[in-house]
């Protein structure tokens, strides 16, 4: 009889009992022991918002898409309009990128929003005798009055427009953002205690006026100020300002473009502009910005649209005077060949000898939007050292005046729909906790997802158990035998021989049937999804399972488990890993 060589012995890797005992009944191979912990997907770090994704994912793939959306109107206001114009950080962030494809997000985000029918929840009924103010309803103030309203504060909302909405309804096309997206998320707050009145601009009168009939108020009144070129010939005739412009289309209150037009910024509103052009009968359009493609701030997406719309870009050109020759206008420009200093500072360099000029019949300024402060000067809240933003506590986001916060891009200058979310929200948790005499950042801590800023109301109010909101679940994590190939989903998008005809959406939402085969592609990272293969895999069948709260939860028995791992090792999602035992 031949022994065994040693190297093949398993007890020369892994010391195993070979009988049983009264504290292991199956033996014993390590005395780690498995732990059931829901954890962070990369994709709910990376959402400014604080959206929980997986878990929205998990019940679109299910064809819930009522219960997607309660999910996504856990922490914001604007799931339709997320999910037309948000740049997805989350999808950029997602664990199927390593795989085969980011999950389309936003395009499930979307769909959710027109299917399904579920209205936001009340938190708590605790702000009932808190009313608060807020001043702008552009995404900032819709979701800090929305949140408000969830923490049973009456919040009445005062818009200098007719209409709520601000740079949402009037600053992004119809092409970009469909008006019924819009008016579908805004209808969701009929459902709570917030009061609407527009036509009504507030002043630093009317600021003292609020603070003195409000608990708190919250400022969002957006970066609506165009800023001009700083050279000759700026305001002659036929040179618009890039913001203006794009609401005069949006009212129908323009006329049609004829002859060329040069759009001279690289942002989404220069190219927002370019393509609205097109559509209004420009014969050729232009756009020159200082930056390389690669540099540029606008959404690749768009740029590639404007590409297939015709559009001519000149990049790394900085304009340096605009003249009138004979009723055309011609913009010289030197070259920039370097848009930041060394320190990444905005601080163009430009090389003076080499030029470009380009004879236009309209010029449309696209070089950045401001706050319009004007109107509170005097306040308290403008910098008077050195004129700028509104300044806040980046923690509550509250002003130097007390009882006054603000948010989005009135501190932050132009940035993103979903950031103005995420500020608005935060906006609203202070104001909450502060006017019940509660500190925000030490009830904060135990909600923040990853490494922050982004955190979770619905943890926050609601409670969450069985889950590490600081642990995210790599890529790494995951496991390869039970991941599928599967090929991203798209939306349809209009042709680009048809977009010229008017302002009809480019692009389209999925259907629920697509929204869900899409949703089902995600990996759920650090969700589970009861997928039962720790269960069914344990050697041992010492894990056991069901459901709390609606959410999965597992566990062994630590009479029977002897820490083999198989359980941590097939299970899809990281939710399973094996932590320090007896």
């Amino acid at each position: 009889m031949h022994e065994t060589p040693r190297y093949l012995d398993p007890e020369t890797i892994i010391p195993i009992a070979r009988g049983s005992t009264e504290a292991f009944k199956t033996g014993t191979w390590s005395n780690r022991r498995p732990v059931h912990m829901q954890k962070v997907s990369p994709c709910w770090t990376g959402c400014p918002a604080g959206n929980s994704i997986p878990r929205a994912l998990l019940m679109a793939s299910q064809g819930d898409l009522d219960g997607a959306l309660s999910v996504f109107l856990e922490e914001s206001p604007l799931p339709g309009v997320c999910g037309s114009v948000c740049y997805h950080p989350c999808e950029a962030s997602c664990n199927r990128g390593s795989w085969d494809g980011a999950v389309n997000i936003r395009a499930v985000e979307r769909a959710a929003s027109q299917f399904g029918h579920a209205k936001p929840e009340v938190l708590t009924t605790k702000g009932s005798d808190q009313p608060v103010a807020v001043v702008g309803s552009g995404p900032a103030g819709l979701s800090a009055a929305y949140h408000l309203a969830r923490l049973g504060h009456p919040v009445t909302i005062y818009e200098a427009n007719e209409e709520l909405g601000g740079l949402l309804r009037w600053g992004i096309p119809e092409f970009r953002l469909n008006p019924e997206v819009l008016d579908r998320d805004l209808g969701r707050l009929s459902s709570l205690d917030v009061n609407v009145k527009t036509g009504i601009t507030v002043d630093a009168q009317g600021l003292d006026e609020l603070k003195a009939t409000y608990k708190a108020v919250f400022l969002a009144i957006g970066a609506s100020a165009s800023k001009r070129l700083d050279v000759e010939g700026a305001n002659l005739r036929g040179v618009l300002s890039g913001l203006e412009f794009l609401t005069a289309v949006r009212t129908r209150s323009h006329g049609n473009l004829s002859g060329k037009v040069l759009v001279i910024g690289g942002g989404n509103v220069a190219l927002d502009a370019s393509l609205s052009a097109v559509r209004l009968g420009a014969r050729e359009v232009f756009v020159a910005c200082l930056e390389q493609r690669e540099q540029m701030p606008a959404s690749p997406e768009e740029y590639e649209f404007a590409m297939q719309e015709g559009v001519v870009f000149h990049h790394g050109w900085s304009p340096t005077r605009i003249v009138d020759e004979g009723g055309r206008l011609q913009t010289d420009f030197i070259k920039c060949v370097a848009v930041c200093d060394e320190h990444g500072c905005f601080n163009p360099t430009c090389d003076e000898s080499i030029i470009m000029k380009l004879e236009t019949d309209w010029i449309i300024q696209a070089i950045g939007q401001q706050a319009d402060l004007r109107m509170f000067s005097g306040s308290g809240i403008v910098p008077t050292v050195m004129p700028g933003p509104v300044q806040t506590d980046p923690s509550d986001m509250e002003t130097l005046v007390a009882k006054v916060f603000a948010g989005g891009d009135v501190v932050s200058g132009p940035g993103s729909v979903v950031q103005a979310i995420a500020d608005g929200k935060r906006a609203a948790v202070a104001m909450h906790f502060r006017l019940l005499g509660k500190e925000f950042p030490e009830a904060q801590r135990r909600v923040i997802l990853g490494a922050g800023p982004g955190f979770s109301i619905d943890a926050l109010f609601r409670g969450r158990k069985g889950w590490d909101p600081a642990s995210v679940v790599k890529f790494e994590d995951l496991e390869p035998l039970f991941l599928d190939r599967r090929e991203r989903g798209s939306a349809a998008v209009l042709d680009p021989s048809l977009r010229k005809r008017g302002f009809e959406e480019i692009v389209r939402s999925l259907d629920s049937v697509t929204a869900a085969s899409e949703a089902a592609r995600c990996f759920f990272c650090g969700t589970c999804s009861a997928c039962d293969r720790c269960y069914l895999f344990c050697p041992e069948i010492c894990i056991s399972g069901g459901r709390e709260g609606g959410t999965a939860a597992y566990a062994a028995n630590p009479e029977y488990c002897k820490g083999c791992s198989v359980c941590s090792a097939v299970c899809p999602r990281g939710v399973m890993s094996m932590g320090e035992g007896l």
